[in-house]
């Protein structure tokens, strides 16, 4: 008989657990997220590489500090992107975090944790020339991990750029840029794929119980920091 209960007992797991694995599955990846603008013009590259010149391993030229010119473009830096695109929610669509509902499977998981990501560049990088561009968001996958109670949903978000002309639409955009296999760069510069882990808050006893396992000899955390001066040493 007890051992009855506990097949059933986990047989309703499963069937819980799979049941908010495929509903949160079909509910993000069905998402329309809208397509972030902007115009690739070469001041921001240029503040990133004046900011960086003293952080990292780099040969400075005598015209650092004068703007690139759009008559004669550079490609856009590989990670240059990153200062592009910004998100643009309003404040209505921001968490108490600060981040953006976009990605978010919603409550109860309001833990969110970057996972890490790629880069592909499939074909040559755009023109920092002033020309209009887009990123194009899309959630890939969802994955849910975890015993019930505890599950940890992890979100891959694809975001792939490229130029766009002021006349086309969005369904024309998606046409060129976006594919339905992922493997497929259609006509995308850049792609970015991005893992965000969503967990649950955590309870005050397991707040406690993890800062009194602060200090101790058991529990190692390395990290390596970039410290700044006014003489352009690192630290680490």
């Amino acid at each position: 008989m007890k051992t009855l209960r506990l097949l059933s007992l986990r047989a309703r797991t499963y069937r819980s657990y799979s049941s908010l694995s495929e509903r949160l599955h079909d509910e993000l990846t069905t998402r329309n997220l809208p397509l972030t603008y902007d115009y690739l013009y070469p001041q921001p590259s240029h503040l990133l590489n004046l900011t960086l010149r003293d952080l990292l391993p780099y040969s400075p030229s005598s015209d650092d500090a004068i703007l690139p010119s759009i008559q004669n473009p550079s490609p856009l830096p590989a990670g240059h992107h990153l200062i592009y695109f910004p998100p643009q929610v309003t404040l209505s669509q921001l968490l108490p975090d600060c981040t953006d509902t976009l990605h978010t499977p919603g409550e109860p998981f309001n833990r969110r944790l970057w996972a890490g990501g790629n880069l592909r560049f499939p074909a040559p990088s755009p023109p920092l020339d002033g020309s209009r561009a887009v990123c194009l968001e899309s959630i890939r996958n969802v994955v849910v991990k975890g015993r019930e109670g505890d599950e940890k949903v992890i979100v891959t978000i694809e975001r792939r750029i490229g130029n766009v002309s002021e006349q086309e639409t969005v369904e024309q955009i998606r046409g060129r840029i976006w594919a339905e296999n992922e493997e497929d760069a259609a006509e995308a510069s850049v792609i970015e794929n991005r893992d965000l882990i969503f967990m649950r808050l955590k309870s005050s006893a397991q707040i406690e119980a993890d800062k009194a396992q602060f200090g101790k000899p058991d529990r190692t955390v390395k990290r390596a920091h970039i410290l700044p001066s006014r003489l352009g040493n690192m630290e680490s």
